[in-house]
């Protein structure tokens, strides 16, 4: 071993480092990365924003409703019920406030999980007896994958 240390430390040493310079990049890239906004459905180039004031501020609140539920243990233990009203908005409302939850989720948290609203209800279990069940997650990633949001 000694031999075969004393002969190859060199090439050793440039793979080492090779891969410690690709996992830099690797990391960095991942890092910088950032979510594209999904257009609205029924978007006009006139109208870019076909949501009132109110339905924006409504927007915003189910998004921060929704990362406050997923983000807590509690919630995901079962301690805490479940927002099914949150949850709820996302199978009835119209496609265009879906994407603009979508969206807004994506805006506020990306960056800092950089998982999408889709891929945190991916993640996410909920306990059957709750207000909120795995049929309602399955219907809204159904809905998702119609509106091709990833």
């Amino acid at each position: 071993m000694k031999e075969f240390l004393a002969t190859y430390w060199k090439q050793i040493a440039i793979v080492i480092g090779i891969i410690i310079v690709i996992l830099i990049i690797y990391y960095y890239g991942k890092s910088s990365g950032t979510v594209k906004q999904v257009p609205l459905p029924g978007d006009d180039p006139n109208n870019p924003t076909p949501l009132t004031e109110s339905e924006k501020q409504r927007i915003r609140e189910i998004a921060t409703r929704l990362h406050k539920d997923m983000d807590s243990w509690l919630v995901s233990a079962g301690t805490v019920p479940r927002d099914a009203e949150a949850y709820n908005f996302l199978v009835t409302a119209s496609d265009t406030k879906v994407v603009a939850v979508y969206n807004d989720f994506n805006t506020l948290y990306y960056d800092d999980s950089k998982e999408t609203l889709k891929q945190w209800l991916d993640a996410e279990w909920f306990i059957p007896t709750g207000l909120v069940t795995n049929e309602t997650k399955n219907a809204i990633l159904n809905r998702f994958a119609k509106l091709n949001l990833q």
